[in-house]
């Protein structure tokens, strides 16, 4: 049972906010069935007074500083027509089309199209957290649905992260999903469940640093990469599973990029996503859930892999749902709310997908995903499957402003020509007077 924490009280574990420290520390591992150590209790202690001031929540992970690693993207090269997606970033054009309406309100884990959240722990793993979060939505949403994994949706972050050597794919030190899926793409063969390759990072590091793979369980009928494939943007001869949505993180979104979002996701269709925690990790780690998080972003920064599931309202506001890695009992119910627009904790920086098999590109609405009653402390506001219209193109919008331009322009130079003639006419009729006052001389 994980209760909100407040000034006044500190439920979790039956921690009250009159304990010490040293009693709420000792409440918190007994209840957890933790190791206890110094450095564990100097992390909890510091926590819970954030949270003694400010508000906020406990969660089982509160005793260790969880490391959101994630690798800063290069810049995309032009150079060469056959591009190295392990050193240099590979997507392909975005090729699905933007809705004319979107659902107002949509939850791909309220859908069943998203797996719950998982606890990825003190090792920089959320860039494998991340690229399976995405591989199970499209496990989930693809038609026709594989029988064998339509039972096994919990994808194996393990099996990811053992059997991956590169540099933007570097086990607990970071990653990023675009290189991740490249990567997968090229040296895969299948995905692997969870049930067959269970999340251990501490036990099977020692492998790993020895480049020593973990076997495939699935059985060769069963191999699949749930996925479409298409040419790498600048290369005619390579494919990639990656769909470049917001590509360049020096920018925020713009109205079409977040229309197009609202599109994949009322399509049941998963994006990669990031941010940076650091702008403010104290609160970020002590999120309570009931509300959004709006915490300035100080620039093009990232460090956690994360994934938008949905978006909507809360509390009458416009928000993005996130999927974390850090287990169900952090924020709500494993999940993030951001408000929309606002680049909170620099969410709005990149955007990226995959596309499920059998997925076309003019799809319309994913069909009875959009309405949902809620009231939960943790949930979006209620709707009932309400649509929304694409709002104004920004294309109108830019003919519409250069169409005043130059319609000012024109103006301008009327207005011009017409006070030149008038000069000149005023300039031409003394000159015949001083002429003729000549001739008469």
């Amino acid at each position: 049972m994980y209760l909100l924490c407040s000034v006044q009280q500190i439920l979790v574990a039956n921690i009250s906010a009159s304990d010490s420290c040293d009693v709420a520390y000792e409440k918190f591992v007994s209840f957890y069935q933790k190791q206890p150590s110094a450095s564990s209790q100097s992390i909890f202690c510091s926590q819970l007074q954030y949270i003694a001031i400010n508000g906020g929540k406990l969660f089982k992970n509160s005793d260790i500083n969880i490391a959101p690693s994630f690798r800063r993207l290069p810049k995309r090269k032009f150079s060469s027509s056959t591009p190295n997606c392990s050193e240099e970033l590979c997507f392909s054009f975005d090729p699905v089309k933007p809705l004319k309406r979107t659902y107002k309100s949509i939850s791909l884990y309220e859908a069943g199209l998203s797996t719950v959240p998982k606890q990825q722990g003190d090792c920089g793993s959320c860039w494998a957290f991340g690229t399976m979060a995405v591989f199970e939505n499209s496990v989930l949403r693809q038609k026709p649905a594989n029988t064998f994994w339509s039972q096994k949706t919990d994808l194996s972050e393990q099996y990811l992260m053992s059997n991956s050597f590169d540099y933007f794919t570097s086990y607990c030190e970071g990653g990023d999903f675009v290189f991740a899926a490249n990567y997968f793409n090229e040296q895969f063969q299948t995905i692997e469940s969870e049930t067959n390759v269970k999340y251990d990072y501490a036990a099977l590091e020692p492998m790993w640093n020895q480049k020593q793979k973990i076997q495939t369980v699935v059985q060769p009928e069963n191999y699949l990469k749930p996925y479409q494939l298409f040419n790498i943007e600048g290369s005619s001869n390579m494919k990639t599973p990656v769909v470049g949505i917001h590509t360049d993180t020096r920018k925020t979104f713009s109205k079409i990029t977040i229309w197009q979002i609202k599109s994949y996701l009322s399509r049941g269709v998963a994006v990669s996503a990031a941010m940076y925690t650091e702008t403010d990790y104290p609160k970020f780690k002590a999120y309570s859930g009931t509300k959004s998080l709006d915490v300035k972003c100080p620039g093009d920064e990232s460090d956690h892999q994360v994934t938008f599931v949905g978006y909507g309202y809360k509390n009458g506001e416009e928000v993005w749902i996130i999927k974390n890695s850090w287990g169900q009992d952090w924020g709500a119910n494993g999940y993030l709310y951001v408000p929309i627009g606002k680049d909170s904790y620099c969410t709005e920086r990149y955007a990226f997908a995959i596309l499920p098999i059998g997925f076309q590109f003019n799809e319309e609405l994913y069909s009875n995903i959009g309405s949902h009653e809620r009231g939960g402390i943790f949930d979006l506001d209620s709707d009932n499957g309400e649509t929304v219209k694409r709002p104004l193109q920004q294309w109108i919008v830019w003919v519409s402003v250069l169409g005043g331009v130059l319609a000012v322009g024109i103006i301008v130079i009327i207005s011009i020509c017409i006070s030149k003639k008038i000069k000149n006419k005023k300039e031409y009729k003394p000159m015949i007077i001083d002429t003729a006052f000549e001739v008469m001389r």
